[in-house]
């Protein structure tokens, strides 16, 4: 008897998901299994699919995804759902993404420039419960610092709500410019606000940026 296997792809570029998706379907045969991708173009429709229904096998989260603040994203989407497996795709395979990936909790790391057949060998080991990351990255740095350690605990920490919030700060964004976007009041913003500060420990939203700033890929 075949089981259904849940994917969510994670991207902005809809080339990018097609191809993916593409390539996910034709491990159909190989895997002998039913395959359902779901895409995801902004960070809400992720968060909206898993609080509806976290059953899922693998979610392909891209590393630069707008409104994650870099790998802020993996942190708090382990945090809010931990029996999701996530793994990273990126065009930035640099090591130090690579491994900081790894130490936050993802179970791989998948770079855009791979050709599709190594793609399909990544999500195939993927499905199976396996690891995989670059050879790379195989003999693991000494452990994340500290700090980072303790700001990726606390992203953890923030509800979906709270986090949106966050990386909208992290981009500079004012609360009155933050009510706009989400399109809610500014009271609630300052409601959210107020709790975020709690969880950082912090008086000030330029703390919050730089150690929001700490996770952002962007700046490596």
């Amino acid at each position: 008897m075949t089981t259904n296997i849940k994917i969510i792809i994670a991207d902005d570029h809809p080339l990018f998901r097609g191809a993916i998706k593409r390539t996910i379907e034709d491990l159909v045969t190989v895997l002998d299994q039913n395959v359902s991708v779901t895409e995801a173009q902004s960070v809400a429709e992720v968060y909206s699919v898993l609080e509806h229904n976290d059953d899922f096998d693998l979610v392909l989260l891209d590393v630069n995804f707008p409104g994650t603040n870099g790998l802020s994203g993996l942190a708090n989407l382990r945090g809010c759902f931990p029996l999701v497996p996530i793994a990273m795709i990126s065009g930035n395979d640099a090591s130090d993404i690579i491994e900081l990936s790894r130490e936050l909790g993802a179970c791989g790391f998948l770079s855009k420039s791979a050709a599709p057949e190594a793609i399909a060998q990544s999500i195939t080991h993927l499905l199976s419960g396996e690891y995989w990351f670059p050879n790379s990255s195989l003999n693991p740095k000494d452990n994340i610092g500290r700090e980072i350690a303790e700001v990726a605990e606390k992203v953890a920490s923030l509800t979906p709500h709270q986090f949106r919030i966050f990386t909208l700060v992290c981009e500079g964004l004012l609360n009155k410019q933050i009510a706009y976007e989400l399109g809610i009041s500014e009271n609630t913003v300052k409601t959210h606000m107020s709790n975020i500060f709690v969880k950082f420990n912090v008086r000030k939203r330029t703390n919050l940026i730089v150690l929001g700033n700490l996770l952002n890929t962007s700046n490596s």
